[in-house]
């Protein structure tokens, strides 16, 4: 065997190894887009996992393995549950974390993979998800990890990181502490714009406001007067306006099944000012009712039940 002959041999066999590696590359990658565009699959056909993405987080419980990708070049992280080896949810946001958001990490500890949180038997999931900004919005996902995966809520918790789940005594399940923005910026900056803290509890199929934990006794005439006080000294006006002070004590009371006596207050604070009170007044309904609970918090200020357990 001459020279040539070898080395035609040898440039024969590099070329079929250079087909062979291209064929196998492109049926895996065929295999790959089949797998992750299988009509089948109730997924977000959206997302494109990026080559350079980072495996930043796992769990596995049973025959389910919860993944979350960092891609930091993009700026994005993407959620991947797969069920017997098999995707059957993906979604894309800013960031995700097993379990609570990064304020609220402390509480992880009652809420493992796998455990039953709503009190009904399911073995669930919690995923918190930041979509991203200065504040908002941060959103807790429910999973229930059962024979078929299957998201039972995700709550909208609009601006808190600190949201989560808690343990009380005599409660099937674990209730979610959150938060309320209906007011934020109104007519104040973040920072001084209250949101008042509601109790839910899971209730026929979704988080609904405790309304037993809620309610409070209405204040007395003396304690009203006292409550009267405290606002009228840190109370300060621009115009007809209000400092925050006075709806952040309104809404303590109203969120605790007291409308009456939040509106009792207003009328002793406004006792001071001749003009601009029912302008105030309205403007303050309507942006109550632009709130998430609005029906639920009717419910609880005419005393009928919401969720009870």
């Amino acid at each position: 065997m001459n020279l040539n002959t070898i080395v035609n041999i040898i440039i024969a066999a590099v070329f079929i190894i250079i087909i062979t590696v291209g064929l196998n590359s492109a049926i895996k990658k065929e295999v790959l887009e089949k797998a992750l565009t299988n009509d089948s699959i109730p997924i977000d056909q959206s997302v494109k996992q990026h080559e350079f993405s980072k495996l930043e987080e796992e769990k596995i419980y049973r025959n389910y393995t919860i993944r979350i990708y960092r891609n930091d070049e993009a700026g994005d992280s993407t959620l991947q549950i797969s069920h017997n080896g098999q995707i059957v949810f993906r979604k894309a946001s800013h960031s995700f974390s097993i379990g609570h958001g990064i304020g609220a990490q402390k509480y992880d500890q009652l809420i493992p993979v796998g455990s039953n949180i709503s009190g009904d038997g399911f073995h669930n999931l919690v995923v918190t998800e930041w979509t991203g900004g200065a504040h908002c919005c941060y959103v807790t996902h429910v999973f229930d990890l059962g024979n078929t995966l299957r998201e039972m809520v995700a709550i909208d918790n609009k601006d808190s990181d600190t949201t989560h789940f808690e343990r009380r005594s005599g409660e099937r399940g674990l209730l979610f502490i959150t938060y309320d923005f209906a007011f934020a910026y109104w007519k104040a900056s973040f920072a001084d714009s209250p949101a008042p803290k509601v109790i839910l509890r899971y209730c026929n199929g979704e988080y609904r406001l405790a309304d037993d934990l809620m309610r409070r006794p209405a204040p007395n005439s003396m304690q009203l007067k006292r409550l009267y006080s405290s606002v009228r000294k840190e109370l300060s006006w621009s115009g007809n306006i209000p400092s925050s002070t006075l709806w952040s004590a309104m809404l303590d009371l109203i969120y605790s099944g007291n409308t009456g006596a939040a509106w009792k207050l207003f009328d002793l604070i406004w006792s001071e000012k001749s003009t601009g009170k029912a302008e105030f007044r309205d403007e303050f309904q309507k942006q109550l009712e632009t709130s998430d609970y609005w029906e639920q918090i009717k419910l609880l200020n005419d005393g009928k039940p919401v969720c009870r357990k």
